[in-house]
C-alpha cells in the first residue's frame, strides 16, 4: 500500500510539474504576442502622427524645414 501511495503522489508530482511548465510556456507565448500587438499598435501610431504631422506641415504657407520643403517640391 505505501508503494502504491508513493507511486501516485510521483505521478501527481510530474503532472503536476508538467502543467507548471506548460503554464509558463503558454505565459510567455501571450507575453510575446501581447508584445507584438503592442509594438506594432504603437508602429501605427507613430506613423499616423507623422503623416498627420507631414500633412499639415506641407499644407501650411510657411515650410517649417527642409523636410517639408523637400515633400512639397513637385519629383522631377
Amino acid at each position: 500500500m505505501f508503494w502504491q501511495k508513493m507511486a501516485v503522489k510521483n505521478v501527481l508530482k510530474h503532472y503536476l510539474t508538467l502543467a507548471k511548465i506548460e503554464a509558463v510556456v503558454y505565459a510567455a507565448f501571450a507575453l510575446k504576442i501581447a508584445q507584438q500587438i503592442y509594438t506594432k499598435t504603437l508602429l501605427n501610431r507613430c506613423r499616423q502622427h507623422a503623416d498627420y504631422l507631414i500633412c499639415y506641415t506641407t499644407t501650411s504657407a510657411q515650410p517649417s524645414n527642409a523636410l517639408t520643403e523637400a515633400l512639397t517640391e513637385p519629383m522631377a
